[in-house]
């Protein structure tokens, strides 16, 4: 007698065996002429996922990849668009692949590819440092940094909160907290080739500074930028434009003017788990050029995926100057060097 669940999962093997043109291994060309064969998983930003019979789970850099080929769905997933499935095969040339979407759902991620909890555009990182020293000097300090990424093309929007307080022999040493917003539009829809780099941008930053007795200082901008480079290896954009700035002090005084703004932002990917970014930021009055603020942060970034997944340490390096600092009887350059850890989620 026939068992009805051995016939439908019969039926539905041959079913899939027509759709996908008969069940075979993916099969990974290197550049070196090295072959793997095996289940091609996904396809990530960086890295292929090959499950094999003879050496477990592969994950390969795509820099070492000259081809691909597999005729069941695997899940792509580049780092700036949404995951979906589909199957693949060697590109005409013999170098790269063609992509054939299938309409199916993808499956939860798995590997070594953190995916975010608010979505596949989205990359979010939490950073939190802590210092304590004991001996001819009490010191104490604590810092923190959210940074949420939303990146969906011709849309990018940034939102960092960022703080710090310390204190040191019972007198505060540090105390500020700082946002910033900014949204990028690139212009896509130009057939220009230079003009498809063009991106218009509006940016909020917002500090409150405890040593320097800044109340609050809110500094708008918008206009145009350009990306110089917008790859997965380099990304560098700067950006300018008019802008408003509104300060208030401690004491109470408060002023207020149109201002100029340039800025940059660079990012480089050392390697799989390597990465330094710097932004720097120039901010000046119109009417008084005496009044200026410029930024810089610099910071390298190790993920230890051993330890868990989305983990890793940084460090950065920030330098904060502020021309009129002076007037106020405090020095116009502030440097913090943090050293902590982060979380990507």
């Amino acid at each position: 007698m026939v068992n009805l669940r051995e016939l439908v999962t019969a039926l539905a093997l041959a079913a899939a065996f027509a759709a996908f043109g008969g069940v075979r291994a993916g099969t990974v060309i290197l550049k070196n002429g090295d072959h793997i064969t095996g289940t091609i998983t996904r396809v990530g930003a960086a890295h292929v996922t090959v499950k094999t019979a003879y050496a477990g789970i592969l994950s390969i850099p795509i820099a070492d990849i000259k081809t691909l080929s597999s005729n069941i769905p695997v899940v792509l997933a580049p780092a700036k668009a949404p995951a979906q499935m589909a199957t693949l095969a060697p590109a005409p040339s013999g170098s790269g692949w063609t992509v054939t979407p299938v309409n199916m759902p993808v499956p939860p991620a798995k590997g070594t590819e953190p995916v975010s909890w608010f979505g596949p555009n989205w990359e979010n990182e939490l950073d939190l440092g802590a210092l304590d020293a004991a001996g001819n000097s009490n010191s104490t300090q604590f810092t923190g940094d959210l940074d949420l990424h939303y990146h969906f093309k011709p849309d990018e929007v940034n939102i960092n909160l960022t703080g710090g307080y310390g204190m040191t022999n019972d007198v505060q040493s540090l105390g500020f907290f700082e946002t910033d917003e900014i949204w990028r539009r690139a212009l896509d829809e130009f057939k220009p080739k230079w003009a498809k780099k063009m991106f218009l941008f509006a940016q909020n930053s917002n500090r409150y500074d405890a040593i320097l007795g800044i109340s609050i200082r809110s500094n708008n901008s918008i206009g145009p930028g350009y990306y110089i480079f917008d790859n997965k290896k380099v990304e560098l954009d700067v950006r300018g434009g008019p802008g408003y700035t509104y300060e208030r002090f401690f004491h109470g005084q408060s002023v207020s003017y149109i201002n100029a703004t340039a800025g940059l932002h660079f990012r480089y990917q050392i390697d799989n788990r390597t990465r330094f970014t710097q932004t720097m930021q120039y901010i000046t009055s119109v009417e008084n050029a005496y009044n200026y603020q410029a930024s810089a942060t610099s910071a390298l970034s190790f993920e230890l995926p051993e330890v868990a997944r989305g983990f890793g340490l940084r460090a950065s390096f920030t330098d904060n100057y502020d021309n009129t600092a002076g007037e106020l009887g405090r020095k116009r350059n502030d440097t913090l060097i943090i050293g902590s850890m982060f979380y990507k989620f």
